[in-house]
């Protein structure tokens, strides 16, 4: 009798990736899974789904190099430095809008998300914390063609360690929560993210690649192919 549910080790062996890769696409929410104590547990549907995406062919682009092309895409040349052996991938990359879309979509994971729940009073102030770095619909980026509304979309923001922990303090959150209002985005590398108030529009449109509105994803693609203007 097949399977319906795995583990990590199971789902790993399934698809042919790492345990750590598996938790990493777990804390992404882009592999759905269920907790039970200290252990997940994955759907053979929702594995059977992510094995029939496109993925980009060989490894997944690492963390540092997804971080360094977004940079280069948002103007930020200086901010990210890529592995030494990347740089012709990444200058491909810059050319090819579809390949860069490919590469994007599969890239390791590069924050440690978490999903909250919290007072709807305080979505608004949320929104003008300037320990917040706003990504994905809140952003309301121009290149993304769907509104960001407040009582539809969840906030969406990139934060550092140190505002994750005073936010935790300050709005006592229910987290993990299945229907969050507010997700924060801890940057794995990537720290120049931090510097401004509003994600770069790559940014915006990587962070909506997986989103679960075909609209969103939609409109995602389209930004990051638009031709790159060094």
């Amino acid at each position: 009798m097949a399977k319906d549910r795995f583990s990590v080790a199971e789902a790993a062996q399934y698809l042919g990736l790492s345990e750590q890769r598996i938790r990493a696409l777990i804390s992404a929410h882009r592999l759905p899974a269920s907790r039970v104590g200290s252990r997940y547990f994955i759907e053979r549907a929702d594995l059977l789904a992510y094995r029939s995406k496109e993925h980009f062919p060989g490894r997944p682009m690492n963390l540092r190099n997804a971080w360094a092309l977004l940079a280069r895409l948002g103007g930020r040349e200086d901010a990210e430095a890529a592995s030494p052996r990347s740089h012709y991938r990444l200058q491909h990359l810059l050319r090819d809008p579809d390949a860069r879309l490919r590469a994007l979509s599969d890239a390791e994971p590069r924050s440690e998300v978490h999903q909250w729940r919290v007072l709807a009073s305080d979505i608004p102030k949320l929104l003008d914390d300037r320990r917040l770095v706003l990504s994905g619909l809140s952003a309301d980026d121009p290149s993304i063609d769907v509104r960001y509304r407040p009582n539809r979309d969840v906030l969406d923001a990139y934060v550092s360690e140190g505002g994750l922990a005073a936010l935790r303090r300050e709005l006592h959150p229910i987290e993990d929560s299945s229907e969050p209002n507010l997700q924060l985005r801890v940057p794995r590398g990537g720290s120049w993210i931090l510097d401004n108030g509003s994600a770069p529009s790559p940014v915006v449109a990587a962070d909506l690649l997986h989103d679960h509105d075909p609209r969103v994803r939609r409109a995602a693609r389209d930004a990051l192919r638009q031709p790159h203007r060094p």
